[in-house]
């Protein structure tokens, strides 16, 4: 019996550390100071027709002194939604689909000024297999940081039409 309660309560604990996740924050909440972040997603086509969707983000470093920050192999959360900006639903996340990251931990040490950027792409049609039905969709990035460990508030990255 109490295993059972056990498990329940890790499961509701996953949900709600998920809902965290998920959830938009204010755009201005830097997890790393200093650290101003850029996203944007775009589709493109690639060899043989297929269409991909790509999330970029440029990190810029605006504070005053060097920052370090260490990102996940797959550093980039991806969450399209659809409906208009007062009643909007979570349409799909990249988390739904299995992806194979690169096993390197990316460490960063960005002097003022400077700036780095880390990108993702997912194949269109693995996307609509998983939930991206065609339609509009509004798009944000959030950012997975080993050190500090944390993941980054969604920051709007723009929107796109995607079609079958």
């Amino acid at each position: 019996m109490s295993m059972i309660l056990i498990r329940r309560v890790a499961g509701l604990a996953t949900l709600v550390l998920l809902a965290a996740c998920v959830q938009r924050a204010p755009a201005d909440l830097p997890v790393v100071p200093g650290l101003q972040v850029d996203p944007l997603v775009h589709e493109f086509l690639g060899g043989r027709g297929v269409r991909f969707i790509r999330a970029t983000a440029k990190l810029t470093n605006r504070g005053g002194d060097s920052t370090r920050f260490t990102l996940a192999t797959c550093p980039l959360v991806i969450h399209a939604y659809a409906g208009d900006a007062g009643q909007r639903r979570l349409a799909w996340t990249s988390t739904q689909v299995h992806h194979v990251c690169p096993d390197v931990l990316r460490r960063f040490q960005l002097a003022p000024g400077d700036s780095a950027v880390v990108e993702d792409t997912y194949a269109v049609d693995t996307a609509s297999a998983t939930g991206l039905g065609a339609g509009r969709y509004m798009f944000s990035v959030s950012i997975i940081f080993l050190d500090p460990s944390a993941t980054s508030p969604e920051y709007p990255a723009g929107t796109l039409l995607i079609s079958r």
